[in-house]
């Protein structure tokens, strides 16, 4: 599809095929056995900015609402600051990464609808390709594992699409898609299969959270809607629960088992109380203590995406956080309304909805406990694509409405 008149096709469909790969990178990582690829993230990067950056040429092909303008200027100003700072203490790795995963997000705000849902399509079959790696290559992917790759990193993906497996499958069943469901339904449980071969529990929980989220909005107030959902979740997580037990190592059983016997005893919560307290103590919710604060005094980043924006870009950190998240929010609900009051958007706007909700929830939840925001390209590739889904769907209620689309 194109995107404006001067654009070559294959330009879009390569744009969504590398935004893809962005996605599954973990994965390829893996499957190509490369630790360290920051050159190879990089290039993808840059080449994936050089065929979307374009577009930005063409103003009379694209909308920019108000809310869209202000969450561009907060991402530049956060931008701006943790180059400046960190070409101060030097942290230019760092400072280059941040930066180009900013831009990057700016290009898939400019994606078209049918792009975006080609980008899911095709993060599908590269993860699902990846499954099959873990599946008959377990040895190889041990020994990448020994030779330092974080199984947080290795999981990623998997959790990722697996949710959008789940919320697929129960989307065709309400739409009486039966064949279709239960294929979607049984390569998430492939997917589950998959996961048992580490000991990740959040890229199994985390997605089954945010399925349950979005299934039960997808029901909604119809009787017949939420007896299928009710239907499809009791035997989805049965199911669930028998292939995790049957095939989880005790590692994993046991960091399980702990997560919900100890809630109070997990690491994350000294680890957010101290940096709070830093926070607090060193006055960072004003100024911020620059690029890598966190990673050079202590040593390890806080593991909480809003408050490594807080305590590295004080007050305009905050500024971020709050703009984007009221952003995300606000986006998400004006789709939901339009999908729920429009039936001829149902179908191909609301499928679309659904699969972005679930990797939102998923993401969100992940980075709130995990990662650091320098290595947040997966949490700015979901939000964005969300921001281009509600300017797509704005757009068409203004034609719905005879206002002239600009």
């Amino acid at each position: 599809m194109k995107i404006c008149n001067k654009e070559i096709p294959v330009l879009s469909i390569a744009a969504s095929f590398l935004l893809a790969m962005l996605i599954c990178l973990n994965g390829i990582r893996c499957m190509l056995n490369i630790t360290d690829s920051s050159m190879m993230i990089n290039m993808l990067f840059v080449v994936f900015i050089g065929i979307c950056a374009p577009r930005f040429l063409h103003r009379d092909n694209y909308r920019l609402d108000r809310s869209a303008v202000i969450y561009i200027f907060a991402s530049v100003a956060v931008m701006v600051a943790c180059v400046i700072s960190g070409i101060a203490v030097k942290e230019y790795s760092s400072l280059f990464k941040f930066a180009v995963i900013t831009v990057m997000g700016f290009c898939i705000i400019l994606m078209s609808e049918e792009e975006l849902r080609r980008t899911v399509r095709f993060a599908i079959l590269i993860c699902s390709v990846y499954v099959a790696y873990i599946l008959t290559n377990t040895a190889a992917v041990n020994r990448y594992l020994r030779r330092g790759s974080n199984y947080l990193n290795v999981t990623l993906p998997i959790g990722l699409i697996m949710g959008v497996l789940l919320i697929s499958g129960v989307y065709k069943l309400l739409a009486k898609r039966r064949l279709a469901g239960a294929g979607y339904l049984a390569l998430a449980a492939v997917y589950m299969y998959a996961l048992t071969k580490f000991s990740a529990r959040g890229s199994i929980i985390l997605p089954i959270v945010a399925v349950l989220f979005a299934a039960f909005l997808l029901g909604g107030h119809s009787l017949r809607k939420m007896a299928v959902v009710t239907v499809v979740t009791v035997v989805v997580g049965f199911v669930g629960y028998k292939v995790f037990v049957r095939y989880a190592g005790n590692l994993l059983t046991s960091r399980m088992s702990r997560l919900f016997s100890s809630v109070g005893t997990e690491n994350r919560w000294q680890i957010w109380a101290d940096y709070l307290k830093e926070i607090w103590e060193q006055s960072l919710w004003l100024i911020g203590g620059g690029t890598n604060y966190f990673v050079r005094k202590f040593g390890v980043y806080p593991h909480n995406y809003y408050m490594q924006m807080v305590g590295e870009f004080g007050l305009i950190g905050i500024f971020y956080s709050a703009v984007a998240s009221i952003k995300v929010a606000a986006d998400m609900l004006f789709v939901h309304r339009r999908v729920k009051r429009d039936s001829s958007a149902g179908d191909r706007l609301g499928f679309l909805y659904y699969r972005l909700l679930v990797a939102l929830i998923y993401i969100f939840l992940t980075f709130m406990k995990s990662f650091s925001v320098y290595d947040a390209s997966l949490l700015i590739i979901v939000v964005s694509m969300c921001i281009a889904m509600r300017m797509h769907a704005d757009e068409e209620e203004r034609i719905m409405q005879g206002v002239p689309a600009l």
